[in-house]
């Protein structure tokens, strides 16, 4: 069970952190022993201020633009994500984005690959036509998760939203080529 002392020391490492990544010193803290919620003015960054070593921030972003780099694998530029009293989205500026914490990467996609099961349950042998796995789409609010790496020397901007499939089915034949049959079998008089 953590003692106050572990508390205290946990709670001056997260605060230390959070300051680091832009987020203001001393933010207010709540919770129970060895897990804090800290309030950041409507983000909220989850920390465990016991042993565990990670502390994560987690923030509304919209994705701006998906870059491939690996058989159904994106990196996405992103920029943090406000809210307006009217429930439309918007990109914070200035505020933490992809230039100030690196681009974002997706869970779902960890497994994919150009055959098989992909991270979002869907088997891409089995399609037919055009159909492929997409991207996350340019202006989709996702929740990203700022990550520090275990030696807390880089911090990783992280999404977890399964990948849509689109395409089309074989081409229909065109209605051209439909009303030149039945011409050639049905002159007109």
């Amino acid at each position: 069970m953590a003692t106050s002392e572990d508390i205290r020391k946990g709670a001056e490492i997260g605060w230390r952190l959070l300051r680091d990544i832009g987020l203001g010193d001393r933010p207010r803290v709540v919770g129970g022993p060895g897990v804090g919620v800290v309030n950041l003015g409507g983000q909220v960054a989850m920390k465990n201020t016991a042993s565990d070593a990670r502390r994560r921030v987690v923030i509304d972003a919209q994705i701006i633009l998906a870059i491939p780099f690996s058989p159904n694998k994106w990196t996405y530029i992103w920029g943090e994500a406000g809210l307006t009293a009217n429930s439309t989205w918007f990109i914070k500026d200035p505020a933490r984005n992809s230039s100030t914490h690196g681009v974002a990467r997706n869970r779902y996609e960890i497994p994919n690959s150009d055959t098989g099961v992909q991270g979002n349950g869907v088997n891409v042998d089995n399609l037919v036509g055009t159909f492929a796995l997409q991207p996350i789409a340019a202006g989709i609010v996702v929740r990203l998760e700022l990550v520090p790496l275990a030696d807390q020397s880089t911090i990783e901007a992280w999404i977890s939203e399964p990948n849509g499939v689109d395409g089309q089915c074989r081409a229909a034949p065109s209605q051209n080529l439909t009303n030149q049959y039945l011409l050639s079998q049905h002159p007109p008089p």
